[in-house]
């Protein structure tokens, strides 16, 4: 896959991270969906550091209990495909 955008939800750390990673490595517009900014943007910076072209974005995905943030999310996400028609979600 390349040339896609791709929202990867838990992309500051671990699995979520190393498959931002990857996608971003194979020339993908990643999107991380994540709670914390301050551990995302340096996840970012940290793919940036290797990878100069890599083209990744943080998003807020806000925690304010079950319920609200997968509304939230859901919410969010409903405008971002809206936006971005060809938007491939991985969770």
């Amino acid at each position: 896959m390349t040339g896609r955008v791709i929202i990867v939800t838990g992309a500051s750390a671990g699995l979520g991270y190393e498959t931002a990673r990857y996608l971003c490595e194979g020339g993908n517009d990643v999107i991380f969906a994540c709670r914390n900014e301050e551990k995302t943007k340096a996840a970012i910076e940290k793919i940036k550091r290797q990878n100069p072209n890599a083209l990744a974005t943080f998003m807020q995905v806000k925690s304010n209990g079950v319920v609200r943030s997968v509304t939230n999310c859901s919410d969010q996400l409903t405008c971002f495909m809206l936006c971005a028609p060809r938007c491939h979600l991985f969770h």
